[in-house]
């Protein structure tokens, strides 16, 4: 049986690899000079509605050839990762691009995983 201060060791020691290592920026909120030249507000509705609507393209095309809708939540989350350490993609065809590649991605690694029909 594990102990009480164990515990907490592992405890801490994983809450500082999430402060650290697997800390991930917001890349909604820029802070890129020139999207605060443009208009924050602008860009972060912008980067958000991107967001939304590459999401829901995901799930139309994993539904239509009915695979694993799990596979869109790991697309996402590639997509979100790379997003926050390029903050250069601020335009639709970046987002575009980004979200095809995130799912092709996922489809490939995972699809002998049992996530594809």
């Amino acid at each position: 049986m594990v102990s009480t201060i164990e515990l907490i060791d592992r405890f801490q020691a994983l809450l500082h690899l999430e402060a650290t290592t697997y800390r991930v920026n917001n890349y909604l909120f820029s802070s890129n000079p020139i999207d605060h030249q443009v208009g924050h507000d602008r860009v972060y509705r912008d980067k958000k509605l991107w967001r939304a609507k590459v999401c829901g393209w995901m799930y139309r095309v994993i539904d239509s050839h009915l695979m694993d809708r799990e596979l869109v939540v790991i697309a996402m989350n590639y997509m979100d990762r790379y997003l926050s350490e390029h903050s250069f993609v601020s335009h639709s065809y970046g987002f575009q691009l980004t979200a095809m590649t995130s799912l092709y991605l996922a489809i490939k690694i995972f699809r002998n995983q049992g996530k594809c029909a």
